[in-house]
């Protein structure tokens, strides 16, 4: 569940995500970079499948994974991370395994 808010929620602007499980981007631990924003806090007990951090800042939750759907906050420019287009294009192809 998600619980909109009347404010900005951080981190918001250009963020570091790492992968804490393994999603149709990439296996666990693919890091890149993107642009989050947004109005509406993770309302879960479930483990987050992506962390979002700046620097000197503790990371956060920014997305789910449920079968080979994800959900997250991060905004990504796929030709900046030409890898998990392959790692995409694959999972398709293979039915969702990897």
């Amino acid at each position: 569940e998600a619980t909109m808010t009347t404010s900005l929620q951080r981190p918001f602007g250009y963020v570091d995500v790492a992968q804490s499980a393994a999603t149709p981007l990439g296996p666990k631990g693919t890091r890149f970079l993107a642009h989050e924003f947004h109005y509406s806090r993770l309302q879960t007990e479930e483990p987050s499948a992506l962390l979002v951090s700046k620097p000197a800042r503790e990371p956060v939750p920014a997305g789910m994974l449920r079968k080979n759907c994800l959900g997250m906050y991060p905004h990504v420019h796929f030709a900046g991370m030409p890898e998990a287009v392959r790692q995409f294009i694959d999972r398709c192809r293979s039915g969702g395994r990897v």
